[in-house]
């Protein structure tokens, strides 16, 4: 509950792996549903603009909410799109992962745009990313994007595929750095 306040996800970070955050009944749960090294796979963000936002995700959300035409059915939908994702995750099922997350991804980003007034975190730099997932994608490359509130564009990948993502992403014009990662080991006490 303290991690969440200072971003509505932060908890996440706390636990390893793949991890279910949910609130039930104004209740918070949080739980690893797949160790990492369970189902190992990359994370690499394009990092796109180092610029602060214009507008805040939270306040983002908040104008969406109230303005958004589309945002009742993305609300409405998103249980079936999380059933749908951890039943990818507890299966293993790298194309039925993608596809549900970048699908509502993109459901998210066109309520945004939808809002009044429309609000477009995507620069020239995102697109050319997404895109170039896509192209890998066509190729029969394990990848897949997704996108929070903001410019950064995340690919996910299998390891064996994650050099030649690195490769094709440092040539993308606008993209300022990229950062690679395994999925993530949990809040843990280390020494050094």
């Amino acid at each position: 509950e303290v991690a969440m306040l200072g971003s509505g996800s932060a908890a996440r970070s706390l636990f390893s792996g793949f991890v279910h955050l949910e609130v039930i009944q104004d209740q918070l749960k949080c739980a690893t549903i797949l160790e990492a090294e369970e189902w190992p796979l990359n994370v690499i963000v394009c990092v796109t603009s180092t610029n602060q936002k214009i507008i805040s995700s939270r306040r983002g959300m908040e104008i969406s909410r109230k303005t958004s035409p589309m945002y009742h059915d993305w609300v409405s939908n998103h249980q079936k799109d999380m059933e749908l994702a951890l039943q990818a995750i507890t299966a293993k099922n790298f194309d039925q992962l993608g596809k549900i997350a970048e699908q509502n991804c993109l459901k998210m980003h066109h309520v945004m745009k939808t809002s009044q007034p429309p609000i477009d975190y995507w620069n020239p730099a995102t697109s050319t990313c997404v895109e170039n997932v896509k192209v890998m994608q066509g190729k029969g490359m394990p990848v897949f994007f997704t996108i929070d509130a903001g410019p950064q564009v995340k690919i996910i990948c299998e390891p064996d595929a994650c050099k030649d993502v690195v490769s094709l992403m440092e040539k993308v014009s606008g993209v300022q750095s990229i950062i690679e990662s395994s999925l993530g080991k949990g809040a843990r006490i280390i020494h050094e």
